[in-house]
């Protein structure tokens, strides 16, 4: 039997911290008060948002550090191993199947599956 994966996108400079600090931070963006790290069990969701990271990291307006190199990345989670973590919800866009952690999800290493690239449009 396979286990569920729970995907994660982000681009290669962000990686790079999440790497380095060995945790996932919950981030908080616009109208939203309520940090969080979002998971989707659907592969093409995390691509998404990666390739939206990646976009915005290359920005020059955005001044990140190596953003201009930036590339779109999926993290890979066991999801039974990530039911350790508690806070849980659910999002509130359909599209996304959005799940998500009021925590940052650390140590990373004893949770995190693989990192894949994504693969550029045709």
């Amino acid at each position: 039997m396979t286990a569920q994966m729970l995907y994660h996108g982000t681009s290669t400079p962000r990686l790079k911290l999440v790497i380095e600090e060995n945790c996932l931070r919950r981030q908080g963006f616009g109208g939203f008060p309520n940090p969080k790290v979002s998971f989707t069990p659907e592969r093409y969701v995390a691509e998404y948002w990666a390739k939206v990271s990646a976009t915005a990291d290359r920005d020059p307006r955005n001044r990140v550090p190596d953003g201009a190199d930036a590339e779109p990345v999926v993290l890979l989670f066991d999801a039974e191993v990530l039911a350790g973590n508690p806070i849980w919800g659910e999002g509130e866009c359909d599209w996304e199947c959005e799940l998500y952690s009021r925590r940052s999800i650390k140590p990373l290493r004893k949770v995190l599956v693989s990192i894949e690239q994504v693969e550029a449009a045709a």
